[in-house]
């Protein structure tokens, strides 16, 4: 059995996450590691072809993307208002792309983002 932590827990965990990106003059971070993603959030999910990402701004609040099958689970379960789905994967546009045009329509004065992968610049 997971036990679950306090949503404040995740509320701090963030607010570490936007300190060091000010640190680092970093616009944001796109978080989808699976395991990453349970720490960030306490969503708990098998990785598939369906990507499950939160986006992390500098400043503001963070986006929470999900499959739709995904949804009432990322309602019940996180701290996060922002919860965009999609409907199935692949769909007529990729994930991916879709979350980046999402971001890009939400935070447009971004330059530099990273991903728990690595860092881009843009």
């Amino acid at each position: 059995m997971i036990s679950k932590l306090p949503l404040d827990a995740y509320r701090k965990r963030i607010e570490q996450v936007q300190f060091h990106l000010t640190e680092k003059s970093i616009s944001g971070l796109f978080v989808s590691n699976p395991y990453n993603i349970f720490y960030m959030t306490g969503l708990f999910h098998f990785p598939t072809e369906r990507p499950i990402v939160l986006f992390i701004p500098q400043k503001g609040d963070s986006i929470f993307f999900v499959p739709v099958m995904e949804l009432e689970e990322a309602k019940r379960v996180t701290i996060f208002e922002d919860i965009r789905h999609y409907f199935e994967y692949p769909g007529t546009i990729d994930p991916i792309d879709w979350m980046i045009h999402e971001v890009q329509q939400e935070y447009n004065n971004w330059h530099r983002v990273s991903m728990d992968g690595g860092s881009q610049q843009l």
